[in-house]
């Protein structure tokens, strides 16, 4: 994730480039330094991911119930729902909105194979 506080001041100057660098490094492109047409394209469809910061706090519960699901039938494992309802038990002191938990439990649960993605 790339934040610089780059100063738009009509010119390009040595803080545009150094971000320009570090952009096209971490998005495996040639580091030229330059604003082509197709880095320009790049820069526009470059998705920087929001902070959790209030998932942060349970972060790791979340991550323990997962891996113990990962030993139980599939049927028996938690749903996000059910995570959020336990957080909600035990975790009072974390206020997370449930839809900012399913978004998380979803990615992890691909990540450890606890789920497919399913096309049609």
């Amino acid at each position: 994730m790339l934040r610089y506080a780059v100063r738009v001041d009509g010119s390009f100057g040595d803080d545009d480039t150094e971000a320009l660098y570090a952009f096209q490094k971490v998005e495996g492109l040639p580091r030229t330094g330059v604003a082509t047409p197709f880095v320009w394209r790049q820069l526009l469809l470059a998705k920087t991911p929001r902070p959790r910061w209030k998932l942060a706090a349970a972060i790791t519960f979340i991550d323990q119930i997962l891996e113990t699901d990962k030993k139980a039938p599939r049927k028996q494992r938690h749903t996000a729902h059910r995570i959020w309802e336990r957080i909600q038990r035990e975790m009072p002191q974390v206020q997370l909105c449930e839809r900012t938990l399913r978004g998380y439990v979803h990615e992890r649960k691909l990540a450890l194979g606890l789920a497919v993605q399913e096309t049609f």
